[in-house]
Formats: structure tokens, sequence, C-alpha cells
């Protein structure tokens, strides 16, 4: 009879802690908007027991004691001073070599034995804060991290989800950004989208409408500055409805159209990336250690010679000596009649020591089994640029010389002076394609499916063919004939350019990115 009280009691209290842990998981994982008191003020709990009394202030005005952004009073303080704020009025700002609080911030705290402390970097900060797990808190590390103010959250394993709106000073439409919180305080950007529905166009005058209704040149929209718009930003591609980029500091986005067309929503990739080339189906990378990944469909792995598919990136060379690498355009499903001299798919890659590589298809060569082991083309070793189409490479050396390899008329437009096969690399005598134009690019491989060029003066300038006819099943029908135009804003500053069928990037001199959505 004992035991089975004792079993039947033990069985309770799993049910208890089963339906609690439920009950409390599904309150936590539920979207909490935050308090007016949540941003500014902390409580009892979020620092350490050994803090009496806690501020940070801003220096970025005239105020010589600062703003007060965030204030903790705890019990202790009352025992060594009624009012710490006039202690820490008088003192000066302290700004070290290592400096990084946001807004021009130092921090100031009071111990439990009241000796007082002043300080200027997060570190110092995020070392007086406990485990993150209050709306407070999860405030101050958003600012930590010159994040601006949540409005709602919710709990998830290891952190919280953060949603963010707000608006910039001089741009129209709000920005909507989604991050990550950890319990030790750090902070991962999940995603960021920028606006502008509701935006009012400047309207055109009566000349302007005219020019534009005479105009016999495809339209294309003013350019839209990326949604995180910031200014240092390296490599760029394009392809199909997405864009992909590289900031300076190695991190990888990718950028979709929003719900219309004046927005764009931006992923950030993990990793630390050098270089990044997509094509109609797949995204080739090279990490700063010089290993070669990718994602998308139809991979091969270099290391096993087999094929692989996946949605977030993969490793597929151990050899640290990649630069870049990029594929050709036709899809893995075709085209797949040899015998009519189709081209294949084939990648090409570009080594740190200047050599050119290639696997999977056969470039120049149509008929044949591909190889799935890299091979190089040719012997020499200067290679400095090399553009990727459906069917064919440009390559250009260090001096300036540039050659072709493969089959001429499957792009946008002819890459060297007549249409043929070239199963060798033959010098040309000149390229119409982007990647040649020194002025045009700055990353080493990259495919293009389209034609656009910087030229000296720092203008851009992009070419597109007029759609004829568009089919029932959404396939289009292009003249022949190509539109040259200059972009709208006409600005002189132009550094670096991807074209696409429905969309354009560039990068400015300053490190600013662009977008183009073609109509």
């Amino acid at each position: 009879m004992r035991k089975r009280v004792i079993l039947g009691f033990i069985l309770w209290m799993a049910i208890w802690f089963v339906l609690m842990g439920t009950s409390i998981y599904g309150k936590d994982s539920s979207w909490q908007k935050f308090e007016e008191w949540d941003t500014g003020y902390l409580h009892e709990g979020d620092l350490k027991k050994n803090i009496a009394y806690f501020e940070i202030r801003s220096y970025i005005g005239k105020e010589k004691k600062g703003e007060r952004l965030f204030k903790y009073r705890g019990k202790l303080i009352s025992k060594f001073s009624k009012e710490p704020e006039i202690l820490f009025d008088k003192l000066k700002p302290y700004f070290g070599s290592k400096a990084d609080l946001p807004k021009k911030s130092n921090a100031f705290f009071i111990d439990n034995k009241g000796k007082s402390w002043q300080m200027d970097m997060i570190r110092d900060v995020k070392s007086l804060m406990t485990s993150v797990d209050t709306p407070s808190e999860i405030q101050l590390v958003l600012w930590l991290h010159d994040k601006q103010e949540g409005y709602r959250y919710r709990k998830k394993v290891k952190g919280y989800e953060v949603d963010i709106e707000y608006q910039k000073k001089g741009v129209c439409g709000t920005f909507k950004e989604k991050v990550f919180v950890t319990n030790r305080a750090k902070v991962t950007q999940l995603s960021l989208e920028h606006s502008q529905k509701g935006c009012k166009k400047k309207k055109q005058s009566v000349s302007a409408k005219k020019k534009k209704s005479n105009n016999k040149i495809p339209k294309i929209m003013t350019p839209i500055q990326e949604p995180t718009l910031t200014n240092d930003w390296k490599h760029i591609t394009v392809t199909g409805d997405k864009i992909y980029a590289i900031k300076k500091s190695g991190t990888l986005w990718e950028f979709r159209k929003g719900r219309n067309k004046h927005s764009f929503k931006g992923i950030q990739i993990a990793g630390k990336w050098h270089s990044v080339c997509a094509n109609n189906y797949k995204v080739m990378l090279v990490k700063r250690d010089g290993t070669l990944w990718g994602f998308g469909r139809g991979l091969i792995d270099l290391r096993s010679g087999k094929r692989t598919k996946s949605k977030l990136p993969i490793k597929l060379s151990d050899e640290k000596d990649w630069q870049s690498a990029c594929c050709s355009g036709f899809t893995p499903e075709g085209p797949i009649d040899d015998d009519v001299g189709e081209p294949q798919v084939f990648c090409v890659g570009l080594k740190k020591d200047g050599s050119l590589w290639e696997w999977q298809g056969h470039l120049g060569d149509y008929v044949g089994n591909p190889s799935l082991k890299p091979k190089q083309i040719g012997k020499a070793k200067r290679w400095k640029y090399v553009a990727v189409g459906y069917a064919s490479i440009v390559a250009m050396k260090k001096n300036g010389s540039k050659w072709a390899i493969g089959h001429n008329g499957y792009d946008f437009e002819p890459r060297f002076p007549s249409e043929k096969i070239y199963k060798k690399l033959t010098k040309v005598k000149n390229s119409t394609n982007v990647g040649l134009n020194r002025r045009a690019m700055d990353q080493p491989l990259f495919f293009s499916d389209g034609k656009a060029e910087i030229q000296k003066n720092g203008t851009l300038w992009i070419w597109r063919q007029k759609v004829e006819e568009i089919f029932d099943d959404g396939s289009v029908m292009y003249s022949d004939k190509t539109y040259k135009y200059q972009e709208k804003t006409k600005s002189r500053d132009w550094k670096n350019v991807s074209v696409g069928w429905s969309m354009a990037a560039a990068i400015k001199k300053d490190g600013t990115l662009w977008f183009w959505v073609f109509k």
C-alpha cells in the first residue's frame, strides 16, 4: 500500500511539472510587447548583486553632464549616497583607444563597498549583467549593439527573438528588423526589410512625361539603396530574383524583393566569406581560409566527385588556395543531347596563384563525359578577372590581354568577335562583357546574365533587350536588338556592378549598395 501511495505521488508530481512546464513555455513563446519602463530603467536582478548603483550617459550633445540613458538604483545605495547622480555630474567623460560604447557614452557604477567606477567599453558593461532574461535587460543589450528599441519579443531556446521597427531621418519608409538576443548578451540579425509603402513619388514635368512615352528603351526603376543603409560593401552578384553581397567584414547577405517593388528584404548567411558568385540555380562561395563552399542544386563535392545539393552552404573542397569559383548558367537538367553539340554545365575556379581550373563539364568540348575533378585550363598563372556565361568564359590576364574559350552563341550578347567554338583559350581583340572592363568589377570571378559598363567618368550604363512577346507559360521572347541607357540618377561614382535579367546591383565608391528592378 505504501509503495502505491509513493508511486501515485511521484506520478502526480511528474504530471504537475509537465503541465507547469508547458504553460510556462506557452507563455514565454508567445509575443510580448515591451513596456515604457523596460527602456532606460534596470530592475532588481538585472545586474549582479555587488552593484549598488549604475547608469549610462551619452555625451553627444552640448550638455556637459551628458544625457542619462540607463539607470539602476539598488537598495544598498542609500548607505553611501542619497544622490549618486550628483557624483557623476562632476566627472568628465573618458574615451580610451578601445572605447566602443554607442553614442559616445560612458557607464558608471558604485559597488556595495561604496567604490565608484567609470567605463567606456561594451565588454565591461556586459560583465556587470546577469543572464539576460528580463525585458529591460534585452533593451540594454540591443542598445549595446547599437540597435533601435525593440517593440515586441518572445522567448526561444537560449534567448529571445525581438522585432524592431524604426524610421530614419530623411529616408521614406519603415525599417523592420528581426534579431535574436542570447542569454549571454549577444545579438544576431535574422532579417531586415525596408518598406517604402505609402512614400509619395515626385511629380514629373510635362516634358519628362512626353520624353518617357516616346522612349523605346525598356523601363528601369530609380535605384533603391539596400535596407541596412551601410557603406562597407565589397562584392555583389545578381541571379534570378536574388542578390548576394559580401561586406568588408566578410558577412554574406541575401536580398530579395519585398511585397512591393519599392522594398527589399535582407537575410544574413552565417560565416566569414571572401567571394561569392551565383547563377540561376546555385551559389559558389570561398571562405576567408581559402576553402570552397556552395549551396543550391547540381553541386559537385570535389573531394569525392559525387553530386549533391543543399539549402545551406556546405564544404566542397578541403584545399585552402581558392580565390573564387563560379558555374555556367544552364541548369543541371539540360541540355542533355550532346550529339548535337549543345553545351554542358561547367564550373570554373580561380586559385590564389592565378591559375584557372574547370570541372563538371567540358568547356570548349561539348561531346564527352564531364570531369568531376578539377583540371587546369592552360598553363598560365597570371589570370586576374574571369567572366562566366552560359557556354563560355572570357578571362583577362594581369597585363590586360583578353582570352576566350567556349561557345559564343548562347549568351545575352556575343562575348568575342565571331560566333564560333574556341576549344582552347584564344586571345581576342575585344570583348563586350561587363567583367572585362577594368572599371566595372573589382571581384575576380563572376557570372554575367547581362551587360553593363562603368565608364571612365564613373557613370553607369546598362544594355537591355526589348520584350517582343510574353507567352501563356510565362516564357518571354526578346528582340535581337539591344538598347543602351544610363541609370536614372546619372551619378559619377560607381565602382562595381552585376546584372541579371530582372534586376541589377551596383556598389558606389563610398561603399553603399544600390538595386534596380527592370520593368
